[in-house]
């Protein structure tokens, strides 16, 4: 069956109400599509056996696991061959929590190698492709968590985020993702590569069921309050991305203005300008330290990330790599970047509360969905570093740990997906979530309307 086919359930009440109906056959279709978008798409690095409970307010769901997230009796490599044979325990939390509500892993989803790149063009398992164009990456570093989802295969699936890692990837594939405020969730049997910026958030098809999970989760169900004043975030946010960007999401903020949402222009220039030129600071210190005590504790051969460099596959990995080791970051550039970022999440806090908006949105990347084996971004054509340009939106509110979601921001099955993101302070999760199913409602109501032309 075809990923786009009507028949496919799209939502968690879908699953739950199959399996109340047959939970044998249930079962057997997860595995079935888990297969399939295995094989069609990359979106797997191992199929699971499911054995969904039959009891529980997810019973009968799949989902997802990223593979640098520990489901034990299962490898956890963090998509390299390299951790092939790395088996870890207990599983994380997070992971049993949506067990014990009754829902099934039904598969490790692929990632881009170590979870250091953006494109999930993973030269060991595969390149993870977005099911719906297979020309096409799905994103990364949790490439293959939003192609199980936009494949069909789960209803929803967990994934990382350092700097974008979540947000790319649902934007690139057409899904809703989300990365929660840094803390929110727990954050053990995760292979982190940043502890000050890594969490773990969730993919689904739709905001409503992102929200449901996210209670789950967080152990918070507070309703949140849908706000209706918007931020639009001026500079490279909108100034230094492609047209097909910009006319969809335009075209999506014109239907926010017709439907009653104000928005408002809200400079932060300076401040994604100053967290774009550190990045990359927090991370050098931090994945290096993390990985050395990864492999220390390990029974693998490799004991060390200089061991570590000739072992993987991918060639921006390895390269990343060998960084570390010939350029490591000192704690002082270290100490230094945590002040910064404590200074500009103070200077967004200021300018958010004295505009009085309730979130800020913008296009979550600055271009469409790269094509699968590219080095470089493509910007209205002129070439671009491939990682600086993707992750250009949303390395900032990733660097300060703020909650943001994407939505897609047009339906338009002839083109490539393009999200747009919703972004407040830390702390204001339900509200974020609440407001971007007002969002979603809007969008999918004015996705009958296809864009014109001249805007896309």
């Amino acid at each position: 069956m075809h990923p786009t086919d009507s028949a496919v359930p799209d939502d968690i009440a879908a699953w739950r109400a199959s399996h109340a109906r047959d939970g044998a056959a249930n079962l057997r279709e997860m595995r079935s599509r888990a297969a399939q978008a295995a094989a069609s798409c990359g979106a797997y690095v191992r199929v699971m056996e499911p054995s969904a409970s039959s009891s529980g307010v997810l019973a009968g769901v799949p989902f997802a696991v990223k593979d640098n997230i520990v489901v034990a009796g299962a490898p956890t490599t963090a998509g390299s061959l390299a951790l092939d044979d790395l088996l870890l325990s207990p599983t994380a939390s997070v992971v049993r929590t949506l067990a014990a509500a009754g829902a099934t892993v039904v598969g490790k989803a692929n990632m881009h190698e170590l979870a250091l790149g953006v494109t999930s063009d993973n030269a060991g398992y595969g390149a993870v492709s977005d099911p719906r164009h297979p020309g096409r990456s799905a994103g990364g570093s949790s490439g293959g968590s939003a192609a199980a989802i936009a494949a069909g295969s789960a209803a929803f699936s967990l994934g990382t985020d350092t700097g974008g890692s979540m947000t790319i990837p649902a934007s690139f594939c057409g899904v809703v993702g989300m990365r929660p405020t840094h803390g929110r969730y727990a954050g053990d049997g995760v292979l982190m590569i940043s502890q000050s910026r890594d969490t773990i958030g969730v993919m689904a098809h739709n905001v409503g069921d992102v929200q449901f999970i996210d209670g789950l989760i967080s152990g918070d169900t507070t309703a949140g309050s849908a706000g209706t004043r918007l931020g639009v975030p001026q500079g490279a946010y909108w100034d230094q991305i492609d047209d097909a960007v910009r006319g969809a999401a335009m075209h999506a903020l014109d239907e926010l203005a017709y439907h009653g949402f104000e928005l408002v222009e809200i400079d932060l220039s300076d401040v994604q300008a100053r967290a774009l030129e550190h990045r990359h600071d927090l991370v050098g210190y931090e994945a290096p330290r993390a990985l050395d005590a990864l492999l220390q504790a390990s029974d693998l051969s490799i004991r060390s990330v200089a061991e570590l460099v000739g072992e993987v596959r991918s060639p921006d990995v390895r390269a990343a790599l060998a960084g570390f080791v010939a350029a490591p970051v000192g704690e002082r550039r270290y100490r230094a970047a945590l002040r910064l970022r404590r200074d500009l999440r103070a200077i967004v806090k200021h300018r958010v509360l004295a505009a009085g908006v309730d979130a800020l949105v913008y296009p979550s990347t600055p271009v469409v969905a790269v094509e699968l084996g590219a080095d470089r971004a493509v910007v209205n054509g002129h070439e671009s570093p491939l990682f600086e340009t993707i992750t250009r939106n949303t390395e900032t509110a990733s660097m300060l740990g703020h909650p943001m979601i994407t939505v897609p921001a047009v339906r338009d099955p002839d083109r490539p997906p393009v999200g747009l993101t919703i972004e407040s302070l830390p702390g204001s999760d339900r509200d974020v979530l609440a407001t971007a199913v007002e969002i979603e409602r809007v969008l999918r109501a004015g996705g009958s309307r296809r864009m014109p032309e001249a805007a896309s």
